[in-house]
Order: C-alpha cells, then structure tokens, then sequence
C-alpha cells in the first residue's frame, strides 16, 4: 500500500489494537473480557467493547488525494448486579476509551507502531460525540448498560487506483438500464485475474436481489435520476447510483472484515473505471454505509452501499 492509503478494515484492526492496549491486568481497562470488531458472540462475556464501521465519506481532493472521513463508533457494554453500578461502569470505560485517543496521538497512524518520520494514514481523529443508553435491560440476575463514542478519521487516499480498467474516447448516450447493466458486468470481469478480492463472488446482480441469493452477493442498483438543461438541445442527466455488497455471517469478525476488504476493492474499480464505455461523461463518488442486515429465514448479514453520481448527456429531440 502506499503511504497515504488506508482500508477501513485496517483502521478497525488498528483502532482494536490501540484499545488492547489497555486490557491487561495493570491497564485502565484491565477488567474488560474481550475487544471485538463488530458484533459480539452469544452469550456475550460482560464486560465488552465492541468496534463498529459507519460510513466513510469523500471530502474532496487535495493535492491529487481523496480526503476519506471514515466514521466509527465505539461502544462499550456492562452487566451488573444493580443498575446504577452498571451505568457507572460504562461510563468509565468509555472515558477510558476516550483517553486512549486523545492523549497518544501515535494511534492515529496505520499500524500505531508506525515509523514517526513516515506520512501518517490517518492524519487526523475527532471525537464526535460521547453518549449512554437511557434505560438498563434486565439481563439474568442483573441489568445491562452501554454506552458509546463516535470518531471521524481522517485519511488522504491515492486516488491512483490498485487495480487496472479502461477509458473510451466517445462518448455513448444510453438509458438507465443499459447504464445499470453495464457497470454489473464491469464487476463481473474482476471476479478472476492477479486479485482474488472477488473470487468468492456468488453472483453479480442488476437492480434487485434475486430470491435466496448466495453470498457473498453484489448488485447494482439506480437510486434516482434528474435532468437538468444545461446546453442547448442537450440535457444532462444524472443518475444516483449504490453498488451494494452483502455478506452472510459465519465467523462474525471476519464476515465483516471481508465484507469491507470487498467493499474496498469495489471502490477500486470505480476510480479505474472512469466512463464504463463512454456511458458516464462524469461521476462523483460520495462514499460507502456500512451496516448489519437481516435476511431471509433470520439469516444474519453485513451489507456495504458504495455510492455516486453518474453523469451523462442525452440529445433532445426536434
């Protein structure tokens, strides 16, 4: 990887390794069980923190790099005899969580033991916001509390992609589903080759999921379209678009790692591909939600949206 380009995986890894840190038996967070990315076993061992991906966002450009705002959510859980010990707990944690980012700026480096004279990944971190659940949940012969921080990570990505694609000279006009379908088989033609990121695809879908796909699963979808009349006798249209990766869970932290190395990868293939046949004159990249879904028959799932806009003219007719 190249200095200034991080993976959002490789942050949660990073942002875990920080807060072990603490959990050993003279840390600050000695009497914490386990540190998970993303969701935590049944039954749980109280108590846990657990780390968990937003979104990330495209800033703009400087200086030939993307600037990445990934947002991610710490959260930590207690369970205690009585509620008010509970909620006690979870605050001091969370305040111990917080100290560990704001007092040793090394962890905003990609890995935190990074040379100090390389470019840092993650060039900077803001606490967003600090909260606690309102109410305790009974939980066997006690109560359960969580509380939780939000922190924006700042990185400035290459926008020279990792992965190779190709460019046209003219430029096509075409309807949404040739657009949609198009963009499909572009994901398509990266199952095979020198990177396996998408070897294990299942299948490359249009639109909407078919019924009780198999994962891991990518579909492309439109979200909306607008025209606007910016020159004589052409409108420009412009169609917002979500490439949606859907991971079914086995290993909970390493579906959830896949399914983000995936959504990584498929960010890659955006920037290489710049016009998808001459079919968009221009788009612009927004950025990836990150989430848990429910499928069918209770299956539980991650699911990445990578979003954009994608331009193009259309000639109106006499």
């Amino acid at each position: 990887m190249p200095a200034y380009s991080t993976k959002t995986a490789d942050l949660l890894d990073n942002i875990k390794a920080a807060i072990k840190t603490e959990v050993t038996p003279h840390g600050e967070l000695s009497s914490v069980k386990q540190v998970r990315v993303g969701s935590v076993r049944n039954p749980a061992a109280f108590p846990f923190i657990t780390i968990i991906p937003i979104e990330e966002r495209n800033r703009g450009i400087q200086n030939g790099n993307m600037i990445n705002v990934r947002k991610i959510r710490i959260e930590v859980y207690a369970n205690k005899a009585k509620s008010k010990d509970s909620m006690r707990a979870v605050m001091g944690m969370i305040e111990q969580v917080k100290n560990i980012f704001k007092l040793d700026s090394s962890y905003w480096q990609i890995p935190p033991d990074a040379d100090i004279d390389s470019d840092p990944t993650v060039y900077d971190l803001q606490i967003n916001s600090i909260g606690s659940s309102d109410k305790s949940i009974p939980f066997r012969n006690g109560f359960i509390h969580s509380a939780s921080m939000e922190i924006d990570c700042y990185s400035k990505d290459l926008l020279n992609p990792e992965v190779d694609g190709t460019s046209s000279n003219s430029i096509i006009e075409t309807d949404a589903k040739t657009l949609i379908d198009t963009i499909t088989n572009t994901y398509k033609g990266y199952k095979t080759g020198a990177n396996a990121v998408l070897s294990s695809t299942k299948g490359f879908k249009s639109f909407t999921l078919p019924p009780s796909p198999h994962y891991p699963i990518i579909f492309v979808g439109i979200e909306g379209e607008s025209r606007d009349h910016t020159f004589t006798g052409k409108d420009v249209i412009s169609r917002s678009i979500s490439i949606n990766i859907i991971t079914q869970m086995g290993s909970k932290e390493e579906s959830l790692r896949k399914n983000l190395l995936i959504a990584d990868y498929c960010r890659q293939i955006l920037l290489a591909n710049r016009d998808f046949g001459g079919r968009v004159v221009h788009y612009d990249y927004d950025g990836i939600l990150f989430g848990q879904l429910t499928g069918d028959n209770g299956k539980l799932l991650y699911g990445s949206s990578l979003k954009f806009t994608a331009q193009n003219y259309e000639t109106m007719l006499n």
